[in-house]
């Protein structure tokens, strides 16, 4: 499997502390589910493209996008830094 392109957009709020490290939380949110361009040969890279087939492309599609739907806003994940 190859990757050829991979997009994501992400929103990130940092609070601010007076003491070091300056940095209290950090909270983000993906603004969209990423974007994966990627493709599967059989053999070699310039074999068959097997995502090209409808099924697989949609398939893969829709499984990144049900596991990232967590962090796409308006839900979001903050860390204690």
């Amino acid at each position: 499997m190859e990757t050829k392109e991979f997009v994501i957009t992400v929103r990130v709020r940092l609070q601010l502390h007076p003491d070091l490290p300056f940095l209290k939380a950090a909270t983000f949110g993906l603004t969209e589910p990423p974007q994966v361009a990627a493709s599967v040969a059989l053999g070699y890279s310039g074999g068959m493209n097997l995502l090209n087939m409808p099924f697989l492309d949609s398939l893969i599609e829709s499984q990144i996008k049900s596991n990232t739907a967590s962090f796409v806003i308006p839900q979001t994940m903050s860390m204690s830094i």
